[in-house]
């Protein structure tokens, strides 16, 4: 049995507050990001996506722990997070996040998710595939639209 690799926490809550992902600190770490994971679990941080997952669409499934970290999901946190912040934290991911929902948006496409999908593309990653755009319009329209509206608000103060 491998003994437990020892994580500098503080340096994980530091990379966290950045909003970086779990991914980025185990790169910028050089540990398995399972190992971030549960240093943030330890520090009671995992909490934060909690909302993130509360404001899926109600008819999704639970989300697989193995599609947690998918290129989706993590554009949808990062606009989620631009809400909740009222537009703080106009980062690079945030940009992406952006681009990635404006893309499907103007072409009349939303998104859901089936555990089971195994989609090509990029935002077809981890179960997460690109739907049409019901007539009364998207979740991801929708959610697009309220980060926008947070960033803009952030801006004129």
């Amino acid at each position: 049995m491998a003994r437990p690799l020892s994580i500098d926490e503080q340096e994980v809550r530091r990379l966290h507050e950045l909003n970086m992902s779990s991914p980025e600190i185990a790169k910028e770490l050089g540990v398995h990001r399972t190992t971030v994971t549960r240093a943030l679990d330890r520090l009671g941080l995992l909490e934060k996506n909690v909302s993130t997952l509360d404001r899926l669409p109600p008819h999704w499934p639970k989300i697989l722990p193995k599609h947690l970290e998918a290129k989706p999901l993590q554009y949808i946190r990062a606009l989620v997070r631009l809400i909740e912040t009222e537009g703080e934290g106009a980062t690079e991911k945030v940009n992406a996040a952006g681009r990635w929902a404006n893309l499907i948006v103007s072409e009349s496409k939303d998104i859901d998710y089936d555990p089971k999908y195994r989609g090509k593309q990029v935002c077809e990653e981890g179960g997460f595939k690109l739907i049409d755009e019901p007539a009364e319009g998207g979740w991801l329209r929708q959610l697009l639209t309220d980060a926008l509206a947070a960033r803009e608000r952030r801006m004129e103060e």
